[in-house]
């Protein structure tokens, strides 16, 4: 494996550049890039079908919770 530069700008044993790793990190970006890469990641599997047996025993769940909400004052 090769080294790791110390100053955190480049970890050479990837090829990443860790651009703003020396410095304190803007974390909107950080968010936003993660979240722009789980939807391109995730696309396909929100447009599946969602299985039958699935979705009645979420239909089961949500009736046992309504069910113990009304039990309770």
């Amino acid at each position: 494996m090769l080294p790791v530069e110390q100053d955190g700008a480049r970890n050479t044993a990837h090829g990443l550049a860790l651009v703003g790793m020396a410095r304190e990190p803007d974390l909107k970006a950080v968010r936003t890039g993660i979240g722009a890469a789980l939807r391109t990641l995730y696309t396909n599997v929100l447009r599946e079908e969602f299985p039958d047996r699935v979705a009645e025993l979420l239909t089961q769940l949500d009736q046992q919770k309504d069910a113990d909400n009304r039990e309770r004052p």
